[in-house]
Protein backbone atom coordinates (compact mmCIF):
# COMPACT_ATOMS: atom_id res chain seq x y z
CA UNK A 1 0.00 0.00 0.00
CA UNK A 2 1.54 3.50 -0.86
CA UNK A 3 0.20 6.85 0.01
CA UNK A 4 0.38 9.65 -2.67
CA UNK A 5 -0.17 13.17 -1.55
CA UNK A 6 -1.54 15.33 -4.20
CA UNK A 7 -2.86 18.75 -2.73
CA UNK A 8 -4.99 18.64 0.01
CA UNK A 9 -6.19 15.26 -1.50
CA UNK A 10 -4.72 11.97 0.17
CA UNK A 11 -5.50 8.80 -2.42
CA UNK A 12 -4.38 5.45 -0.83
CA UNK A 13 -3.79 2.85 -3.22
CA UNK A 14 -4.40 -1.01 -3.34
CA UNK A 15 -2.22 -2.46 -6.21
CA UNK A 16 -2.47 -0.15 -8.92
CA UNK A 17 -6.21 0.57 -7.81
CA UNK A 18 -7.40 3.84 -5.99
CA UNK A 19 -9.76 3.06 -2.76
CA UNK A 20 -12.26 5.90 -3.86
CA UNK A 21 -12.52 4.01 -6.70
CA UNK A 22 -13.43 0.60 -4.94
CA UNK A 23 -15.93 3.29 -2.29
CA UNK A 24 -17.79 4.34 -5.09
CA UNK A 25 -18.33 0.96 -6.72
CA UNK A 26 -19.83 -0.04 -3.29
CA UNK A 27 -21.73 2.92 -2.38
CA UNK A 28 -23.20 2.55 -5.85
CA UNK A 29 -24.41 -1.32 -5.46
CA UNK A 30 -25.69 -0.12 -2.10
CA UNK A 31 -27.82 2.51 -3.33
CA UNK A 32 -29.12 -0.13 -6.12
CA UNK A 33 -29.74 -2.28 -3.87
CA UNK A 34 -31.41 -0.14 -0.77
CA UNK A 35 -33.35 1.80 -3.44
CA UNK A 36 -34.76 -1.82 -4.96
CA UNK A 37 -36.01 -2.66 -1.92
CA UNK A 38 -37.90 0.37 -1.25
CA UNK A 39 -39.77 -0.30 -4.22
CA UNK A 40 -43.19 -1.18 -3.87
CA UNK A 41 -44.05 -5.14 -4.56
CA UNK A 42 -46.10 -5.76 -7.81
CA UNK A 43 -49.89 -5.59 -6.42
CA UNK A 44 -52.21 -8.46 -7.75
CA UNK A 45 -54.40 -8.50 -9.88
CA UNK A 46 -57.85 -6.51 -8.01
CA UNK A 47 -61.34 -8.17 -8.30
CA UNK A 48 -63.92 -6.37 -7.36
CA UNK A 49 -67.84 -6.76 -7.07
CA UNK A 50 -71.09 -4.46 -8.24
CA UNK A 51 -73.39 -5.53 -5.99
CA UNK A 52 -77.60 -3.83 -6.48
CA UNK A 53 -77.19 -1.72 -9.05
CA UNK A 54 -80.31 0.49 -10.31
CA UNK A 55 -81.07 3.24 -11.89
CA UNK A 56 -83.83 5.96 -11.07
CA UNK A 57 -85.59 7.41 -13.84
CA UNK A 58 -86.28 11.01 -14.27
CA UNK A 59 -88.57 11.81 -17.45
CA UNK A 60 -88.18 15.32 -18.97
CA UNK A 61 -90.57 17.01 -21.86
CA UNK A 62 -87.08 16.61 -24.48
CA UNK A 63 -84.98 14.19 -22.20
CA UNK A 64 -84.75 11.25 -19.91
CA UNK A 65 -82.59 11.03 -17.48
CA UNK A 66 -80.86 8.00 -15.55
CA UNK A 67 -79.43 8.08 -12.27
CA UNK A 68 -77.72 4.82 -11.68
CA UNK A 69 -76.27 3.69 -8.33
CA UNK A 70 -74.72 0.76 -6.49
CA UNK A 71 -72.21 -0.63 -4.07
CA UNK A 72 -68.75 -1.64 -5.55
CA UNK A 73 -66.91 -4.43 -3.07
CA UNK A 74 -63.12 -5.10 -3.39
CA UNK A 75 -62.84 -9.22 -3.18
CA UNK A 76 -59.07 -8.37 -2.67
CA UNK A 77 -58.12 -9.22 0.70
CA UNK A 78 -55.36 -6.40 0.69
CA UNK A 79 -58.03 -4.04 -0.27
CA UNK A 80 -60.04 -4.42 2.84
CA UNK A 81 -57.99 -1.79 4.96
CA UNK A 82 -57.60 1.88 3.59
CA UNK A 83 -58.98 4.15 0.70
CA UNK A 84 -58.51 3.51 -2.93
CA UNK A 85 -59.85 5.51 -5.76
CA UNK A 86 -61.34 2.97 -8.50
CA UNK A 87 -61.63 4.31 -12.34
CA UNK A 88 -64.31 2.28 -14.42
CA UNK A 89 -65.50 2.51 -17.91
CA UNK A 90 -69.41 2.08 -18.47
CA UNK A 91 -70.15 -0.06 -22.00
CA UNK A 92 -73.60 0.28 -23.15
CA UNK A 93 -74.73 -3.59 -24.15
CA UNK A 94 -77.03 -2.85 -27.31
CA UNK A 95 -75.02 -0.40 -28.63
CA UNK A 96 -71.20 -1.54 -27.19
CA UNK A 97 -71.04 2.56 -26.84
CA UNK A 98 -68.22 3.52 -24.25
CA UNK A 99 -69.50 6.20 -22.08
CA UNK A 100 -67.32 9.13 -22.57
CA UNK A 101 -66.01 9.75 -18.86
CA UNK A 102 -65.05 7.77 -16.62
CA UNK A 103 -66.76 6.66 -13.42
CA UNK A 104 -64.79 7.15 -10.03
CA UNK A 105 -65.43 5.27 -6.65
CA UNK A 106 -63.81 6.44 -3.80
CA UNK A 107 -63.43 2.57 -1.64
CA UNK A 108 -62.80 2.59 2.08
CA UNK A 109 -62.13 -0.52 3.50
CA UNK A 110 -63.35 -2.75 0.78
CA UNK A 111 -66.51 -0.63 0.13
CA UNK A 112 -67.66 2.19 -2.02
CA UNK A 113 -70.64 3.58 -3.90
CA UNK A 114 -70.88 3.87 -7.54
CA UNK A 115 -73.05 6.73 -8.92
CA UNK A 116 -73.50 7.23 -12.86
CA UNK A 117 -75.97 9.77 -14.46
CA UNK A 118 -77.11 9.04 -18.15
CA UNK A 119 -79.02 11.62 -20.38
CA UNK A 120 -81.01 10.12 -23.65
CA UNK A 121 -82.75 12.65 -26.01
CA UNK A 122 -85.94 12.26 -26.63
CA UNK A 123 -85.76 12.81 -30.00
CA UNK A 124 -84.12 9.69 -30.51
CA UNK A 125 -87.39 7.92 -30.41
CA UNK A 126 -88.33 5.85 -27.36
CA UNK A 127 -85.72 5.30 -24.76
CA UNK A 128 -85.45 1.92 -23.11
CA UNK A 129 -83.55 1.55 -19.75
CA UNK A 130 -79.82 1.27 -20.22
CA UNK A 131 -78.20 -1.89 -19.56
CA UNK A 132 -74.18 -1.46 -18.78
CA UNK A 133 -71.04 -3.73 -18.28
CA UNK A 134 -68.38 -2.78 -16.43
CA UNK A 135 -64.36 -2.36 -16.87
CA UNK A 136 -62.25 -1.48 -14.33
CA UNK A 137 -59.56 0.93 -15.77
CA UNK A 138 -57.57 0.93 -12.64
CA UNK A 139 -57.13 1.67 -9.29
CA UNK A 140 -55.02 3.61 -6.99
CA UNK A 141 -54.31 3.60 -3.13
CA UNK A 142 -55.14 7.05 -1.24
CA UNK A 143 -52.90 7.91 1.40
CA UNK A 144 -53.79 9.55 4.85
CA UNK A 145 -53.09 13.02 4.95
CA UNK A 146 -53.76 15.99 7.76
CA UNK A 147 -55.80 19.42 6.75
CA UNK A 148 -55.23 22.50 8.89
CA UNK A 149 -57.83 25.56 8.36
CA UNK A 150 -57.75 28.93 10.31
Amino acid sequence: MSRTLRGSIVQLRLEGKSIVNYLAVILSLLVVFLTGCAHEKPREAANFELKNFRFDVEEKEYNVTYRGKGLLLAQSPAMQDGSYFVFLKARDKHTSQVASELVAVILTKGEGELAFTIFYGKSQGPVAPPEFTWEVVGYVPLLPATIFSN
